[in-house]
């Protein structure tokens, strides 16, 4: 027995035993070989009105989820599109978060220990004086004033120097 056709009859037998139970509540008499031959019909007719108009088909299709990869232009670099992300959620929250600081403290971090092998959290004193008293501030201080566009550049510009 195919799905399609378990699935049936187990709609009919539900379908009945429902039935069955909301006319006995409503004192009425169910006849018990009348209601599953006119369960059976009513769903016998829809099966077949479904199949002549390819609603289920069509049903089917509806509910059909595109999993599509995103679309990304050739070469696109993802770390940049995240970084551009926070930037500009940044501009735009009523409270920045510090997320845009976090960044700024991990490409700096990269930065000092790429070039001059000093890491901010073991010797604090050594990459501050590299870094600069502006962008250790900022780097230490808690999250949530926001920064304009320059001086985010100021910053960027900073690390790279390094």
């Amino acid at each position: 027995m195919s799905r399609r056709w378990r699935r049936t009859v187990l709609w009919a037998v539900a379908l009945t035993a429902g039935t069955w139970v909301v006319l006995a509540l409503l004192d009425f008499e169910p006849d018990p070989v009348r209601l599953p031959l006119l369960v059976v019909l009513v769903l016998a007719v829809m099966h077949l009105v479904s199949a002549a108009t390819g609603w289920d088909e069509q049903a089917v299709r509806l509910w059909e989820v595109d999993t599509a990869e995103p679309v990304r232009p050739a070469g696109e670099d993802t770390r940049l599109s995240f970084l551009v992300r926070v930037l500009t959620q940044h501009e735009s929250a009523r409270e920045p978060d510090g997320r845009l600081v976090e960044c700024l403290a991990e490409l700096a971090d990269r930065r000092l220990e790429q070039r001059h092998g000093v890491r901010r959290d073991r010797e604090p004193e050594r990459a501050g004086a590299l870094l600069g008293p502006d962008l250790s501030r900022v780097l230490e201080e808690p999250p949530g004033r926001r920064m304009s566009l320059a001086e985010v550049d100021r910053h960027v510009q900073r690390i790279e120097e390094l």
